[in-house]
Formats: C-alpha cells, structure tokens, sequence
C-alpha cells in the first residue's frame, strides 16, 4: 500500500484516517480487498481490478489540498480529469479530482472541510488470484 502512504504524506494528514467500513486505517492492517469488473457491462468475463477507499480528517483550505493532489498524480504520469471545486461552493462541499494511468490504473480523490476520501483502483488483470478475495499472503 505504497501509493497510499505517499498519497496521505501529501494531504499532510497521516494519522485519522479509516476503511471505508469504518475501521481505523493502517498500512500494516492485513486487509482482504474484493476484486470489482473493469467492464461493468460485461462483468462476468472482465479482468478484474482492486478497489481500496480510505476516509480522513478535513482540511482547511480543500482547493490547495486538492491541488497538491493532482501534482501528485500528474508527477506519476496519470492523466488528471474529473475536477470538480468553485470558490464559491458551501462549506462542506468536496473539491473532487480523477487519475487515470495505464491499463486501468485510477485515484479519485474528494476534499473539504469535513473530510477526505481517497480510492485507489488497481490495474485491470485477467490473472486467476483476481477471481477471489485478495490480501497480503494471496499467491
């Protein structure tokens, strides 16, 4: 999980965060993650790409949070799309920003005030170990 760590040593915010089911967030955590379809439409015979989403503290300024964000995902070559965020949104309201890499490879990430949300998607893989859950000690 280390493009995650990088990505929360960026917000600045490296302690806080939780699993999207709420469980306190921790790079050493022996995590189980479900491989999801990269074709949503013909997902029975899709590769299959891993999905992770972790939930953080808010920031105080979402638009340079955001920013810095999307220099980390143009600095590793993603192509950054999907940017969402106006001065004049409510506070509270997410200033949102995609990556997209190679072969599937994605980060979205949504900031404000209240809280972060980062989902990592994984490369699409055809490969058998994606067919069931995956963890650390997977094959």
């Amino acid at each position: 999980m280390v493009q995650l760590e990088e990505i929360l040593a960026v917000t600045g915010e490296t302690t806080g965060w939780t699993t999207e089911f709420g469980k306190p967030w921790d790079s050493d955590l022996d995590i189980v993650l479900v491989p999801r379809a990269c074709d949503t439409e013909n997902w029975e015979d899709s590769p299959q790409r891993l999905q992770l989403t972790v939930i953080g503290p808010g920031t105080e300024d979402p638009q340079t949070d955001r920013a810095a964000i999307i220099q980390y995902m143009e600095d590793k070559g993603l192509t950054v799309s999907g940017l969402f965020g106006d001065p004049s949104y409510p506070d509270g309201v997410s200033w949102d920003a995609s990556g997209l890499g190679e072969n599937g490879l994605e980060i979205t990430y949504g900031t404000s005030s209240q809280s972060r949300v980062i989902s990592l998607y994984g490369e699409c893989s055809s490969h058998p170990s994606m067919q069931n859950k995956v963890s650390g000690d997977t094959p």
